[in-house]
């Protein structure tokens, strides 16, 4: 009896020493929408093995990015005409890319102090001297690029052209998890092919938008390709293990950036329609389950998106930018806005690094750096270049933005 009273005692005495508005420590809520790293095994492990980091196009890096924001090196690739493509990482050390040398496309090997390391010509370049792939690194190194000679694969720095019937402007050569390869040809086909340049299928629609530069992103499983369309088909998903089109989304007339995908599977756009009484552009980001149905949508006053593809932090938060920078929860609620420069505008994909920090570079040759509060970090100006356009890339403590019409690559610490 004497041990019962005691324990009522101390209850009486716990509950006495906490206040009325007081409550105990809980668990903090989960967040159903955090990110993280995709198992992708036919992608070698690298800080950034191709176009947009991952094959869902997120621009995510899982390292910091640089804090300084001072130039570390201005690298001048010349003879080398022009950069339009995207930078890859071989490795920890080792930046791949695509250059025009006269007619040729060549992917081009060098350290980040631009000491060239290899270079390999792989086809020619399109008909208006631009090749604008992004190189992919498979798991066993080997290097895959596309332009109008069709997919071409290097290993060894060696060069062989895998399929030369798939002609195109040359944009991204997507991966499975398996290993095959996807990309669209300049006839509106999607097709799918081996390592060893089999062909196994093909999909053709005239819905497909083959001349996009970022497209055929990848759903978290690996078993759906989302496409840019055409016309009013905003977005396109194909089911690759059936080979055939799962859904249309029916939005505006004209998608402007490629499709992102988050963990959760859900996808995000930018778009533009027009108002056929007033023939006034209006630029939108959209998002989409994986089902193809509206999640939420937001309309910006900027009427300029083409080719700015969006990014997500860790949190599952959204970022996308024209003469603003835009963030927005998962769910479609917008978070803040930090404004540009006067008139000044994003011109280049976002990219984020694993604080969560967006880096962007703009029409009047700066870089920013913002964090993921909306607050910026630094701003640095680049001179003797022609702009930015290019997705940058992302490794640990740099950043690595290729110009845009230009033969720099500027890495910035």
């Amino acid at each position: 009896m004497k041990s019962i009273l005691v324990a009522c005692i101390g209850i009486v005495v716990v509950a006495a020493g906490c206040k009325n508005n007081e409550l105990l420590p809980t668990q903090l809520p989960i967040n159903e929408y955090q990110q993280s790293k995709i198992s992708w095994p036919s992608l070698k492990d690298t800080p950034w093995p191709m176009y947009r980091h991952d094959p869902q196009f997120t621009g995510r890096s899982q390292f910091p990015g640089p804090v300084k924001g001072v130039v570390f090196r201005l690298i001048d690739i010349s003879p080398a005409k022009q950069i339009y493509g995207n930078i890859s990482l071989f490795d920890d050390t080792t930046l791949i890319s695509t250059v025009s040398f006269d007619t040729s496309a060549n992917v081009y090997a060098m350290n980040f102090s631009g000491v060239k390391q290899w270079t390999q010509k792989a086809g020619t370049i399109n008909y208006s001297g631009k090749n604008y792939s992004t190189p992919t690194i498979g798991a066993d190194g080997s290097i895959f690029i596309m332009n109008v000679d069709g997919i071409f694969k290097l290993k060894n720095n060696e060069s062989v052209p895998l399929v030369q019937q798939i002609s195109s402007t040359g944009f991204v050569v997507q991966i499975g998890n398996d290993g095959t390869l996807y990309c669209l040809d300049k006839t509106g086909s999607l097709y799918a092919v081996s390592q060893d340049g089999t062909i196994a299928w093909n999909l053709q629609n005239s819905d497909f938008n083959w001349g996009a530069i970022s497209n055929l992103a990848f759903s978290p499983d690996g078993k759906t390709l989302y496409l840019m369309g055409l016309r009013n088909s905003a977005i396109i998903a194909v089911d690759i293990n059936s080979k055939s089109i799962k859904w249309k989304y029916h939005g505006s007339i004209q998608t402007t950036s490629g499709p992102m995908v988050d963990a959760q599977g859900n996808v995000y756009f930018l778009q533009r329609s027009v108002s056929p009484s007033s023939l006034t552009a209006k630029d939108s980001i959209i998002s989409l389950t994986q089902n193809g149905t509206l999640r939420w949508g937001y309309e910006f006053v900027q009427h300029y998106t083409y080719n700015l593809e969006p990014t997500i932090d860790n949190e599952g938060n959204i970022y996308v930018a024209m003469d603003t920078l835009f963030s927005f929860t998962n769910n479609g609620k917008l978070r803040w806005k930090f404004p540009l420069g006067d008139s000044e505008k994003n011109y280049s994909p976002l990219v984020c690094d694993a604080n969560g920090t967006i880096f962007l570079g703009t029409t009047q040759q700066n870089i920013y750096a913002v964090s993921n509060s909306g607050k910026q970090l630094w701003k640095l100006h680049i001179t003797g270049i022609n702009g930015f356009g290019n997705s940058p890339t992302v490794i640990n403590r740099k950043l690595i933005f290729p110009t845009d019409l230009d033969d720099k690559i500027v890495v910035v610490e």
